[in-house]
């Protein structure tokens, strides 16, 4: 019984050694961690806190960018159709002689899909194909 006495105090005191060289490891990483922004002068929070800063500056410019972009978009869309460009009207202008469902079967003439006419126009796809079958079912 002897034995198992001193065997186990020895593990103890082992494990407490290592317990010492373990946390003496860890103040000397965090002593060397800390080393270089001593030696810079520079305090790692007020550091983080600039670089955030300057972050924050950069994302609200390009917001105004995005917001100055936004409003241009907008009033080109609410122009009047005759200063749209042809892209972007969606309704043929007065006077052109040209309903709608022209406009459908010669772009579907040009050999474009329902898809691409209905962008287009700015139709619904199911209104460009019922102008399509209609189209097709018309007498000659």
């Amino acid at each position: 019984m002897k034995y198992l006495e001193y065997w186990l105090w020895g593990q103890i005191a082992l494990e407490a050694v290592l317990v010492g060289v373990v946390a003496w490891y860890l103040l000397r990483l965090r002593h060397w961690s800390r080393s270089p922004d001593r030696l810079s002068g520079v305090d790692p929070p007020m550091a983080a806190l600039t670089a955030l800063e300057q972050r924050l500056t950069g994302v609200e410019n390009r917001i105004s960018q995005l917001e100055i972009a936004a409003q241009g978009l907008e009033d080109r869309l609410l122009a009047t159709p005759q200063d749209r460009p042809a892209s972007l009207r969606m309704v043929p202008e007065p006077g052109s002689g040209a309903s709608l469902r022209a406009q459908v079967e010669e772009l579907s003439r040009q050999g474009l899909r329902p898809e691409e006419i209905a962008r287009r126009l700015g139709l619904r796809l199911a209104e460009v194909k019922v102008a399509l079958e209609l189209a097709r079912l018309r007498p000659a």
